[in-house]
């Protein structure tokens, strides 16, 4: 198990038989249903259909669409559908690993591809995961690659 499940391996090691705790045992008791249930906005997001453009619904402005319109339409698209992994967890005070992150922006990678390609068969559709020192922490981001 790789060090991004930290508090998962913390809690199994509390039992007198960690070996029989999985996954499911630690959903059961440490994870309420409706916790679980939004996380499907964030695997399944709901998106936006504008002028031969796929978007986050999350992010999509028709106004702030029409000012970038000088641009290339996969530049817009890049631009509206960067999600960064960070913003997500602002609450969160505790420290938490850069795997950590990373896997989670990989979980949403490919999500988002698998989800992407049901939704739009026809279309070719690039899921990228950013990992940059120079960004804010890991960006998931798509576009079309023929636009």
């Amino acid at each position: 198990m790789s060090s991004e499940n930290n508090r998962f391996l913390q809690w199994k090691n509390k039992w007198s038989h960690p070996d029989e705790m999985d996954e499911f045992e630690y959903i059961s008791s440490n994870v309420h249903p409706e916790d679980f249930l939004i996380t499907k906005e964030l695997l399944f997001p709901v998106l936006v259909e504008h002028d031969d453009g796929i978007f986050l619904h999350k992010n999509f402005s028709i106004e702030l669409y029409q000012n970038m319109l000088r641009r290339n339409k996969k530049d817009i698209e890049k631009d509206f559908n960067a999600f960064k992994v960070f913003e997500l967890f602002e609450g969160c005070n505790e420290t938490v690993n850069e795997e950590t992150f990373e896997a989670i922006g990989k979980l949403i990678q490919q999500s988002w591809t698998y989800y992407l390609k049901s939704k739009f068969p026809d279309k070719n559709i690039l899921v990228e995961l950013i990992i940059d020192e120079s960004n804010y922490g890991p960006i998931v981001r798509f576009y079309q690659q023929e636009i």
